[in-house]
């Protein structure tokens, strides 16, 4: 079961990274040369990776069949389904997903139904409840995220959620009643409208929703924050830890029935009461929290094991692990694409090494050690960071949420249902007690300097030889192999990724939607042009591309902060960077925007040198100060193998001014980063002579309502002889001098 599990998870990721028919051609080679020497037990292990293969491939075929077509983007359509779930209200508007089922419409649409979709619907007073069905006019566009290195990947996390499209509701117009027979969805949202009403002023308020109903909707981007820096953010996801409590405690209460009822003695024997339920519970427990793959593992896990103990069977623990992670990855092929699926599939089979190799139990200190070092390769593969205060926070908080907190959740979801509402409301106000205490002591935790190690995130080479290395720790007995594998394990925590050799300099513009932010890193200083665009007050690009970008890249401080003016599509995402990272210096033409930092006025005229990186600031001067884009800094990054000039939004006024103010060639660079992303306002052809351009690069957002950049600008730099880069179909643009 073991080998068969890797094979067919190496053909998911095989067919996922690599082409089909590349696939098809290694796996018939492979085959054909088994068979010819014989080798049986290799051939069915490569029919096992076939198998593999094309499950995905029919995953992704199915997605691409469902796929909203592109020709009909932000177009007006009217749409009749179901609200799914999902439901989380927001600043100004409600986020939803809604199974699209039919689509009113007279033209044709080769668009194959009924398909999922997230819509957002603003400024409505009520939001919609679970199982509604209504007709709707929207307008939808395909999904899109950030495509940035080290940044949340939003277009493949809606993939694997089989979400074709994205969009907002412009108008109801058919509304039918939801259902209000008793079924398990009433009882979901009567428990989540029972603690929204007795807990509506407690901090722990989504927590206790995420707990008791798997609902982490209401866990705003400041607690996530906090759990991940304590790592405990698994606490909160419906995991094998609180369905194998739970599970217990439903195996515990059939065994004291069987103690008492002299006809279940008679007719079952002790160590199989209880099975069929525990497993039917845990079945129950996975749709009732949402379905979700963390949950749907764990369901798997137990009833595997409930079968086993069933025929009277002891199954190891990686046997346990195989089944359900090959279960999930053929019912749910795209779970490989999820971190989350990852993480926890280390988590369990790491328990499930130390539990064979005879380190488990021996010692609560020496577990947590060992699930620490052996998880940290794969946190620093995914998230390029590791909580150093998880061993003492998990050390309390999984006692008292999972031992406590969470069995009073139940029971008091118990008491509501058997209408008891004393009861349940005595447990939730005891639970939510001891959800407040925990919470209390990891944010005082979180804060702690140094409480995270943030790390350049390594090669998935380096995070495979650092896994074979715990291993051989785990599992060998000889003192020199250990020694070994401990000097292989170090070479993760050495790797930093190759820094810019002196003289040159790297400029990454990064993706930040409609919106500019630019990187520039010498060998030993780093400076940020823009921070892009604050999108709500939750979200902005500051917290959302750059800071990931900057703890992908290593880099730990910035040097100078330049904002260009007082856009918000450049100033966004200024706070979350400056609260995120030390900045030296911020260099902006709006300085009272930054009271209480090292602030200065940007102004012409200003220079300095970084490992032999020429930086000049070209504009403005103080005349021009207060004239909105047209006061935009303007700053010119020089090497000795070529320059960029960054712009900011300064249009055809400010472009004269330049070029009457600049001398010589002043103005020339290889690079351009295009002016007020390609508005027809601006890179006027004299500009463009004077800058001599041979590559442009546009900061532009997908589908943006400007309709950036321009077609006469584009136009115009291919007349000109420039090639043009944009970030909306490139994705983050690199550019190494």
């Amino acid at each position: 079961m073991r080998v068969m599990c890797v094979c067919f998870v190496f053909g998911l990721v095989s067919a996922y990274f690599l082409s089909l028919k590349s696939c098809l051609a290694a796996l018939g080679v492979l085959a054909l040369l088994s068979l010819l020497l014989r080798k049986t037990t290799v051939f069915w292990c490569l029919v096992v990776v076939f198998a593999g293969t094309m499950r995905l491939t029919f995953a992704l075929l199915d997605h691409h069949v469902h796929a909203f077509p592109a020709s009909w983007q932000k177009q007006s359509l009217t749409v009749t389904g179901e609200v799914l779930g999902d439901v989380k209200q927001q600043q100004d508007s409600v986020r939803f997903s809604f199974r699209v089922e039919k689509l009113d419409t007279t033209k044709i649409i080769h668009w194959a139904l009924p398909a999922k979709v997230l819509l957002h619907w603003y400024h409505h007073p009520k939001a919609p409840r679970q199982g509604q069905h209504l007709t709707l006019k929207v307008k939808l566009k395909k999904p899109h995220g950030f495509h940035d290195p080290g940044v949340f990947n939003y277009a493949r996390w809606l993939m694997t959620e089989n979400i074709v499209a994205t969009g907002y509701v412009a108008k109801l117009l058919e509304q039918k009643q939801v259902r209000l027979h008793s079924s398990p969805l009433t009882l979901t949202e009567r428990y989540r409208n029972f603690i929204n009403s007795h807990c509506a002023d407690s901090p722990v308020k989504s927590f206790l929703l995420a707990l008791a109903l798997g609902d982490r909707r209401a866990i705003t981007a400041r607690q996530w924050r906090v759990l991940q820096n304590t790592g405990t953010a698994h606490l909160v996801a419906i995991s094998g830890l609180h369905l194998s409590l739970l599970a217990a405690g439903v195996y515990f209460l059939f065994q004291v029935v069987w103690l008492f009822i002299p006809w279940c003695q008679r007719r079952f024997v002790r160590k199989q009461v209880g099975i069929i339920p525990v497993s039917l519970f845990a079945v129950g427990y996975y749709f009732f929290t949402g379905q979700a793959i963390s949950t749907l593992r764990a369901t798997v896990m137990i009833t595997v094991v409930m079968l086993a103990r069933w025929r009277y069977r002891r199954l190891l623990s990686a046997q346990v692990i195989s089944t359900a992670v090959l279960f999930i990855c053929v019912l749910t092929p795209l779970a490989i694409l999820r971190s989350g699926f990852w993480l926890s599939v280390s988590a369990v089979s790491l328990l499930a090494l130390m539990n064979e190799s005879g380190h488990c139990w021996s010692s609560k200190i020496k577990l947590q050690m060992y699930w620490f070092i052996g998880l940290a390769p794969v946190l620093l593969w995914l998230y390029g960071k590791i909580s150093l205060v998880a061993f003492f926070c998990n050390g309390f908080a999984i006692p008292l949420v999972a031992g406590i907190g969470l069995p009073l959740l139940l029971v008091s979801l118990i008491g509501l249902a058997c209408h008891l509402t004393w009861l349940a409301t005595l447990l939730l106000h005891c639970a939510n007690t001891v959800i407040t205490w925990v919470w209390g002591g990891l944010v005082v935790i979180a804060h702690v300097p140094g409480a995270v190690y943030w790390h350049s995130v390594p090669l998935l080479g380096l995070c495979v030889i650092a896994v074979f290395a715990l291993v051989t720790i785990l599992t060998c007995r000889y003192f020199t192999w250990q020694i070994i594998a401990v000097f292989c394990y170090g070479t993760l925590l050495l790797y930093q990724l190759p820094s810019v050799a002196l003289n040159h300099v790297r400029l990454t513009v990064l993706e930040v939607g409609q919106g500019l932010s630019v990187v520039v890193q010498t060998k030993h200083h780093v400076l940020v042009y823009d921070t892009g665009p604050k999108f709500s007050e939750d979200f902005d690009a500051g917290s959302a591309v750059l800071l990931p970008f900057l703890r992908f890249e290593g880099i730990a401080r910035v040097n100078t902060l330049v904002v260009s003016h007082r856009d918000n599509d450049h100033i966004g995402g200024a706070n979350a960077l400056l609260r995120g990272v030390p900045v030296d210096r911020v260099l902006t033409s709006v300085p009272k925007r930054f009271k209480g930092w090292p602030v200065s006025t940007c102004l012409r005229g200003q220079h300095w040198h970084w490992d032999g990186v020429a930086f000049r600031v070209l504009y403005p001067t103080a005349k021009y100060l207060h004239h909105d884009n047209n006061s935009s800094c303007v700053l010119k990054v020089s090497s000795r193998f070529g320059s960029v000039l960054l712009t900011g939004d300064i249009e055809k006024k400010a472009e004269f001014r330049l070029i009457k103010l600049s001398q010589g060639r002043e103005l020339m660079s290889e690079w351009l980063i295009a002016p007020h992303h390609g508005s027809k306002t601006s890179s006027s052809w004299r500009f463009l002579q004077a800058v001599s351009p041979k590559k442009v690069v546009f900061a532009t957002g997908f589908q943006n309502r400007f309709h950036f950049p321009n077609a006469l600008i584009v136009k115009r730099y291919r007349q000109f002889g420039a090639t043009a880069y944009d970030t909306k179909e490139h994705g983050a643009v690199s550019i190494a001098l």
